[in-house]
């Protein structure tokens, strides 16, 4: 997550240097992938009652693929 979490954020302050402001500030094929991260902060704490880091891996590494796949389907 923090490696997502950092990447956009980069992209997001280059955007801003550009000139671009709100979700403008995101490259285009990045919008689509920005729809799943509140889905995903908001679904997976009330999915299950909260577990240890080790019982968690596997969901951040799906959406770190899923998000992945999108990035570079779409750039």
């Amino acid at each position: 997550m923090l490696a997502i979490l950092g990447t956009l954020a980069t992209q997001y302050f280059r955007g801003r240097r550009l000139g671009y402001r709100g979700i403008h500030a995101f490259p285009k094929p990045y919008h689509l992938a920005l729809i799943g991260v509140p889905i995903f902060l908001i679904a997976a704490p009330s999915d299950a009652p909260p577990k240890g880091l080790r019982e968690q891996r596997p969901i951040a590494f799906a959406l770190a693929t899923w998000l992945g796949s999108i990035h570079f389907g779409t750039a």
